[in-house]
């Protein structure tokens, strides 16, 4: 028997919601954020507090429609492949042995020293 107070069941969860959370936090174009803005405004309403550090409002109180509709604008407008940081490793045993570039004052003192010694 199901009762009439069951919750509503939400088409998104909490990790799709972070998702759109951290592609929302890479957005930097204005007109982009305004027009999110908007549609969140029309969505909570009077639920959005705002201060000098920003505007706060609560991701778990959107609509599942108002989250489509943000997806949509931050697919458009967001290219995930070329916003992340790509870093590259660069082993410290390639570099020139000969150089004391990179090295800390001891470990250049710990090679003068060896050179002087003829280990």
């Amino acid at each position: 028997m199901e009762s009439s107070n069951d919750p509503k069941k939400r088409k998104y969860d909490s990790k799709h919601r972070k998702k759109i959370a951290d592609k929302f936090k890479r957005v930097t174009d204005k007109n982009i954020l305004f027009e999110i803005y908007k549609i969140i405004k029309k969505d909570l309403k009077n639920k959005i507090s705002k201060n000098n550090n920003g505007i706060f409002f609560d991701m778990n109180k959107l609509s599942d429609n108002c989250l489509e509709k943000i997806s949509v604008i931050l697919d458009e407008n967001i290219d995930t492949e070329t916003s992340e940081i790509k870093l590259s490793y660069i082993p410290y045993s390639s570099q020139n042995e000969n150089s004391e570039d990179g090295l800390s004052n001891k470990e250049k003192n710990i090679l003068k020293k060896c050179k002087n010694i003829d280990i």
